[in-house]
């Protein structure tokens, strides 16, 4: 299915099949079942979804369906390329003798006439939870459901997030009422009957969804405001079931950074932090995480790391979010808890401080946004020294450590010295063959909110610097005019650290004109918010639910 669940949902079905689960005296085969040892579980906490369905209608496109073998052609998915593909699954054994991939790639849509019908149905909006199908079929009918967020071209792409969006049935005659076992996440399913005919009675998804964010209630006079607020809201209530996930879709996993403000729209949404303390739990319990060094914590969790991959710039985050979630909570002892890990942690840092106290050649994969400052990361990244400092000083208001405070001061004055060249700060410096630092020159447009947001650079200190960002930058700036070699900001984290700082600042108008800027086409598009300015990737990201915070507090009816 993608490179992070891999695999696709195919069957073979007869009448019946399903009739343990409807018929109290059905008959089926028993076997025998495996005695597991004894676990220990954790209590649940949040509300169980209400699994309500919805139906979908069709748009009006539809077309006949060709079908011819084909030789399998993988080279546009690049994780199903061999031999990674073939260690992860196959189809060629217990009957199936096609592989699904090669059954999709042999259907001809475009065909004049053929032994099958295709037609494409739209939910609204886009949504996660299980596809529904009911249909009769008078004799065999192979069926495919294919779906995503979005259409490109007026079809399917399933080359467009990395993922195989489909579920693939053999049918013999009879009445089936079908549900997938995953939840998926789309508004958009083109059903293809590859041959025979079924008669479908529905189709659409049961949804998997936290109810709990139905709970506050926005007003605005501006529809485009409250249709921002309901795509935020949509966006957490499909990304916060019992953790956070960076998108309920292509990946189900619980980032760091990307749960830092997914926790303050928690907050907002479902007045509590349940389904945070369930996240934060997560990363806790552990004594310790193999595959990443110790005193790291993973960039995902729970998630293997067989590779060793860790970014660890989102540990930092963490700390950030741990200091947010006690002023929400005034939950002490999970802090308390986090204090091993959270001081390992620190120690693990350390070994990168370089003579001027600045973090140098960190390893692993190094993020700060999905744009050109994912870059410039090379040797003395500047955005992630300002974020070393600000989790310093929270570690020091979280645990009472007053020179860590003391130290963070002084990476914040280093840096200052070394990333700005004095009109904006530069995302990093090089080590040469000199031994000296050399500021590489490039200069990032996040970058300059790191340095804001992180308190290296503020209103009274560069003045000038913030008036040119508060002018010349946001969803409309000129990347050809004046500054255009300042590189643009990407969603995540970008445009959200500009809307956090045009927040704190009280700049009310222009934060709302922003977000209309710059989410609004997104919210019309698929009725939830994306990971990137485009839809090359997730349409429906968890921590972009944070905009709902911002609306709340500029623009909401009191």
């Amino acid at each position: 299915y993608s490179f992070q669940r891999p695999f696709v949902e195919a069957y073979v079905l007869v009448p019946g099949w399903n009739d343990w689960s409807a018929k109290p005296d059905a008959f089926f085969d028993p076997v025998d079942g495996m005695i597991q040892v004894e676990k220990l579980f954790l209590p649940r906490r949040v509300v169980f979804p209400e699994f309500a369905c919805i139906d979908a209608k069709p748009v009006g496109s539809s077309g006949f369906v060709s079908y011819g073998e084909k030789a399998v052609d993988r080279s546009a998915y690049w994780w199903m390329k061999e031999p990674f593909y073939s260690s992860l699954c196959s189809f060629s054994t217990d009957g199936f003798e096609r592989d699904v991939l090669q059954i999709y790639q042999s259907c001809d849509c475009s065909a004049a006439k053929g032994r099958g019908r295709w037609t494409i149905h739209d939910l609204g909006v886009n949504l996660t939870g299980f596809v529904r199908l009911e249909v009769s079929c008078r004799g065999p009918v192979r069926l495919m459901a294919v779906f995503d967020e979005v259409l490109i071209a007026d079809d399917i792409d399933l080359k467009r997030n990395k993922t195989l969006n489909l579920v693939y049935y053999e049918l013999q005659p009879g009445e089936y009422v079908l549900e997938s076992i995953e939840p998926y996440t789309f508004r958009y399913l083109k059903l293809i009957e590859i041959d025979g005919v079924a008669e479908v009675k529905t189709i659409g998804i049961r949804e998997y969804a936290n109810p709990e964010a139905s709970r506050a209630t926005f007003e605005c006079s501006d529809p485009d405001l409250v249709k921002l607020f309901e795509a935020g809201r949509q966006t957490f209530r499909q990304n916060a079931v019992d953790i956070y996930m960076d998108c309920p879709g292509r990946e189900r996993a619980g980032w760091l950074c990307d749960s830092f403000f997914t926790g303050r729209a928690e907050a907002m949404l479902c007045e509590g932090s349940t389904v945070e303390f369930n996240f934060l739990e997560n990363y806790q319990l552990p004594e310790s995480f193999n595959g990443i060094p110790a005193g790291m914590l993973p960039m995902c969790y729970p998630s293997e790391h067989p590779n060793g991959r860790y970014i660890p710039q989102w540990a930092m985050w963490l700390v950030l979010e741990l200091e947010e979630y006690l002023e929400r909570t005034v939950d002490r002892e999970l802090i308390d808890r986090f204090a091993l890990k959270v001081f390992a942690l620190l120690d693990y840092l350390q070994r990168f401080e370089n003579a001027d106290g600045l973090l140098e050649k960190l390893p692993s994969w190094n993020f700060i946004e999905w744009s050109k400052a994912n870059e410039l990361t090379e040797d003395v990244n500047y955005p992630t020294n300002m974020l070393y400092a600000r989790m310093l000083e929270a570690v020091a208001r979280l645990y009472g450590r007053e020179a860590l405070a003391e130290k963070a001061t002084r990476i914040h004055q280093t840096v200052r010295e070394q990333s700005f060249n004095g009109t904006f700060f530069v995302d990093n410096s090089i080590r040469g063959e000199d031994g000296k630092l050399h500021a590489s020159g490039e200069s990032t447009e996040v970058c300059q909110y790191y340095a804001f947001f992180c308190g290296t650079a503020s209103l009274v200190s560069f003045p000038e610097l913030w008036s040119i960002l508060l002018n010349h930058f946001g969803p409309n700036r000129d990347l050809n005019g004046t500054y255009g070699f300042v590189h643009p900001a990407n969603a995540f984290i970008g445009y959200y650290l500009r809307m956090d700082l045009l927040s704190h600042e009280g700049e009310s108008v222009r934060l709302l004109e922003e977000l209309k800027g710059y989410f609004l086409p997104m919210a019309e598009a698929t009725g939830t918010l994306w990971e990137h300015n485009d839809t090359r990737a997730s349409c429906n990201h968890g921590f972009a639910s944070f905009i709902c915070v911002l609306l709340a507090r500029h623009a909401a009816t009191s």
